[in-house]
């Protein structure tokens, strides 16, 4: 009697597992289906935009604001497509050698718009060369894309002019170091140990933007499942730095 009740038991959990799996199946080609389609009318948005030529100060401010609009919308598809992926994270990534002075380039570039309109620019210190690091490239660049834009965004809010963000690379034996300072506000004080806990917003992103508090989390998250280590320091009104290690190859 024991055992036929322990048996319907498991296969009333099986069924229910089978169901869940299913579900969730179903609700994560869904993201990635709406995400999608999306994207499609986004990017005749954004070449709209890039064909835009306005000729008086109110075009040009329309422009700018739909402009940003339109990144917005584009970065937030992104997040949401990185954040279903993360569940079948152990079956889509593939740990090889990697540039990481090139990777930090081609982020770089494709914020480069942004950066212009802002008045932010880019400053690289590291040797010139290869900087190889073991990690996977796709994952990494979501890494380093989040980083970038959360440095843009509160370096915006800064009422300061010439700001700049800082992108190191050094070398420890077989460690690689990457670092991305910013001028931004900084980081009040009582915030640095959450703020890679889900959907933290932190008092900088009730003062200053909508935040969502999914960024950092997604940085933690995918820096750990790499093997890499992701610190913060900030100063308030001074600015913030993220720094990032990474394995790397032993320098004799």
């Amino acid at each position: 009697m024991t055992a036929r009740w322990i048996e319907r038991l498991h296969e009333r959990y099986r069924e229910q597992l089978q169901s869940y799996q299913l579900g969730y199946r179903q609700h994560l080609d869904f993201v990635h289906l709406w995400v999608h389609q999306m994207k499609t009318p986004l990017s005749g948005l954004s070449l709209l935009c890039q064909q835009q030529r306005p000729q008086t100060a109110d075009e040009r401010e329309r422009w700018l604001q739909t402009e940003e609009a339109v990144e917005k919308l584009a970065e937030g598809l992104d997040t949401v497509l990185h954040m279903a992926r993360l569940q079948d994270f152990a079956l889509d990534v593939h740990n090889r050698r990697t540039d990481l002075l090139q990777q930090v380039k081609e982020v770089i570039d494709a914020r480069k718009r942004t950066m212009i309109r802002l008045g932010i620019f880019p400053r690289i210190d590291a040797e010139q060369g290869e900087w190889p690091v073991y990690t996977d490239p796709k994952w990494n660049k979501v890494i380093l894309e989040q980083i970038l834009s959360n440095a843009l965004k509160y370096g915006s809010q800064a009422d300061k002019e010439g700001q700049y963000i800082r992108f190191g690379l050094h070398r420890g034996g077989r460690e690689v170091v990457l670092t991305i300072s910013d001028d931004g506000p900084g980081i009040p004080p009582q915030d640095p140990p959450r703020i890679f806990d889900p959907f933290f917003t932190g008092e900088n992103g009730r003062r200053f933007t909508h935040a969502t508090g999914v960024g950092l989390y997604l940085v933690k998250q995918v820096t750990e499942r790499l093997g890499h280590h992701v610190s913060v320091t900030s100063t308030p009104g001074e600015g913030t730095c993220v720094t990032l290690r990474y394995q790397g190859e032993q320098v004799i």
